[in-house]
């Protein structure tokens, strides 16, 4: 796991970060992400979005992909903006019930190949809720 700290020169503004499931070695996920409420919609997410995702494929990763929720609208508009490949993750072995909202996989190629679809591998997802409640 790697995070860091979003700068607006000397103001933390934000976090983003890269990790990895060790059953899955070729894809960074996207950490923890998010920038200050008043420092949205003025191009910092984009900035640390494409930095990030810079940051995977000069440490090898060949995919670079992230989950989020149905709620996160503005989050959305800027991971398709990137042309990630959005697809729902339902898979049912991964269901609790502290997550009742729609789970979605944003992916994007860093090789230069077609992205392959996530198609509802397992994440862990309630093992991490377990964990969190």
């Amino acid at each position: 796991m790697d995070y860091y700290i979003v700068y607006q020169g000397d103001i933390p503004i934000g976090v983003t970060g890269i990790y990895s499931y060790h059953e899955y070695p070729d894809d960074a996920w996207l950490g923890w992400f998010g920038i200050l409420d008043k420092y949205r919609n003025k191009g910092y997410g984009g900035q640390a979005l494409d930095k990030t995702i810079k940051l995977a494929k000069e440490k090898g990763y060949k995919n670079f992909r992230l989950y989020t929720d149905e709620f996160a609208k503005s989050a959305h508009k800027l991971y398709e903006s990137r042309n990630m490949l959005k697809e729902i993750y339902d898979n049912l072995d991964d269901k609790d019930n502290f997550i009742d909202a729609k789970i979605y996989i944003y992916s994007l190629s860093l090789d230069g190949k077609t992205i392959e679809k996530w198609n509802n591998k397992l994440l862990g997802l309630k093992e991490q809720s377990n964990k969190e409640h």
